[in-house]
């Protein structure tokens, strides 16, 4: 299986001043950079955007950072796109979050 690339968009390293995230087909472009949280934990890195409580799991930082965007599309798909009435306050205010966040959202060139 061949791994994703240009899983986000970078102004400066992996991690600092991301300004898209793109997980397979959709690019979220985002209104202002933001930073992500890298750490290692045993043998795996982790990737964590703590004010939407996302974090990104893998053996290196590639795979966390890929993780991460999926986690970013999981939420976005299941709480970010849904019917303010099919969730919780929690999964409100998440939404809330995501969408002052994220610019657009489009299709991957």
């Amino acid at each position: 299986m061949r791994r994703t690339e240009n899983f986000a968009t970078l102004a400066a390293n992996a991690t600092q001043r991301v300004v898209r995230i793109i997980h397979g087909d959709t690019v979220f472009a985002l209104r202002a950079p933001i930073d992500l949280d890298m750490r290692e934990d045993g043998p795996y890195c982790l990737v964590e955007y703590a004010p939407l409580g996302l974090q990104g799991r893998g053996l290196d930082q590639e795979e966390a950072l890929e993780s991460f965007a999926d986690q970013f599309w999981g939420a976005w798909e299941w709480i970010a796109a849904a019917d303010d009435s099919k969730l919780t306050p929690d999964a409100r205010r998440l939404k809330r979050r995501m969408r002052s966040l994220v610019r657009s959202v489009t299709p991957a060139a």
